[in-house]
This record gives structure tokens, sequence and C-alpha cells, in this order.
């Protein structure tokens, strides 16, 4: 047996990480993978990272783009980084690198390919379908159609990553349930690792502040999968029962306004909107509630 020195790992892995989204830790999904390579490098392991700025935008429909150019994308940088070297591990981001998952498979099978869920489209879209009956968001006929055209397109997406990739990596149990029961995945080829509190939060010395009882907070996009409709509703009869509380809710500056409309108006002056902001200044804006 070969001693090895404390924090050396027993094995260093070549890893391709690839991700749509810009390199930063203020932000959700593009925050976790940033600290993931971060917390590759500190155990041992060689990574070499694609961002989403060495990725294809010409087309510039979101869905479209998930669609018909985002998978070619990563299959091609892909390619081109494996023409140049070897490497162990490909984790790409979401799974709209099942086009890649599936190049591996055939042409470099020695390589591990890893799925990476922030959270499973598919899922997302199933749980998604009940809530939408119950708070209906009327669009023109000719919409509708399209929107399901395009679900039943990226359903495509979903069912290759399942087939082709090495694993799965979840932040959420349900998730990886989902995969093994809908798409028949094997449960050994699922892995969750749930989402953790920053360094920043833990590290920081606090002083007890009665005051910050009387305050909510809520941070979270102005977005229907995150329930607004609902978060309104909630906190409009919580501040009517509780005329001391006051709320705050960090959201983009841009959504503002609509962002208040879930309110009713009596309460609307209870309500503070703050922008988004580096977690250095948000740990003070959770310290404060």
């Amino acid at each position: 047996m070969v001693a090895l020195a404390p924090g050396t790992p027993a094995l260093s892995l070549r890893i391709l990480h690839v991700a749509d989204t810009l390199p930063g830790p203020d932000s959700g999904a593009a925050g976790t993978d940033y600290q993931g390579v971060k917390a590759l490098r500190r155990a041992g392991h060689e990574v070499v990272e694609v961002w989403g700025d060495q990725l294809s935008r010409r087309i510039k429909h979101y869905n479209l783009r998930y669609l018909l150019e985002l998978p070619l994308s990563i299959r091609t940088v892909v390619t081109r980084h494996l023409a140049g070297r070897s490497f162990d591990v490909v984790q790409i981001s979401q799974p709209y690198g099942h086009l890649a998952a599936k190049w591996i498979a055939a042409q470099c099978p020695q390589t591990v390919c890893i799925h990476r869920s922030h959270g499973f489209e598919s899922r997302v879209r199933h749980e998604l379908s009940q809530w939408r009956m119950r708070y209906p968001q009327p669009k023109a006929k000719h919409l509708e159609l399209a929107s399901a055209v395009m679900a039943r397109l990226l359903e495509h997406n979903y069912r290759s990553i399942s087939r082709h990739a090495t694993g799965h990596l979840f932040s959420a149990r349900q998730c990886a349930d989902y995969m093994q029961r809908v798409y028949r995945v094997a449960s050994e080829r699922c892995a969750v690792i749930p989402q953790a509190v920053s360094s920043a939060y833990l590290s920081k010395q606090r002083v007890a502040d009665i005051e910050r009882l009387g305050r909510v907070l809520y941070v979270g996009q102005n977005t229907f999968f995150k329930a607004p409709m609902i978060l309104g509703a909630a906190i409009s009869e919580l501040l009517v029962r509780f005329p001391s509380i006051s709320f705050t809710w960090v959201c983009a500056a841009a959504d503002h306004s609509r962002a208040l409309a879930h309110f009713i108006p009596e309460v609307r002056n209870r309500v503070n909107l703050l922008d988004w902001m580096p977690q250095d200044k948000l740990v003070d804006v959770y310290d404060r509630h």
C-alpha cells in the first residue's frame, strides 16, 4: 500500500466540464456548476471548463435553441476536446448534451459521460401540468399548439440523455426517482448530491437581532414554476393578520412591478423588493430577516 499525503485523492481524474451558463458564484444552476468545478479541483482532479460563451447562440428563441442548436454545439465542443486528448469523465449540465453522450458512448466508450441535472426538465413539465390547469395562463391557439409540439420534440432530448449518458447526477431525490420510474434508468446509474449552504454564510459571525423575527425573506425568480401567485396570496394573508411583519423579495429588478402585483393592495407598502446581488451582500440580507 502506498501512503498518500493528506488531501491527495486516491485517483486523480481528467474531467471535461460543459455547462451552458457563465461561471460565477452568484446565481443558481451556474453557481453550483462553478462551485462544483472548484470542489473537484480541491479534491485533486484536473478540470477543463467549457462555459456558455464557448457554445453557439445563433438561434434566439429559448426552446428552439435547446432543441435545434445547443445539442449540436455541445457535441461539436466535446468531440473537439476529445480529439485532442483523453478524458476520464465528461460532465454536461442539463439534457441538451444528449448528442454528445451518444457520440461518447459510440466513439469513446472508456470515457464516463455524466448528465448533471439541476432539476430534471421532464419532471418539471410533468409536475407543472396540474398547476397550469389550476392557474391557467391564456395563450393564443397557435401559441398553445406550438408549445405542445415543442414539448413533444423536447421529450426526445430527455429520452436520449437517459439512454446514452453513463450516469446521472441530481440535486434532488425526486428527480432521480422520476428518472428511474419513467425512463427505466437503473438506480446505480443515478446519484444525488443535494445543494449545500454557501461557505460565505457559514463562515460569518452573527449577532442576535430580535427585530429580524418580524421580517420575512424570499429569494427567487418571479416565474411560474416558482409559484409567485401562491407566494403572494400566502404573504398577503400573513401581513394582514400580523401588522408588525414586513416582507422582502429578492428577484430581478425588471420584474419588480409584476412581482408587486401578486400582493393585495393594502399590504404592498410593507413589501420590499430588492435586485439580484452578490453572495456576500445577500448574506447580509439573510441576516436582517
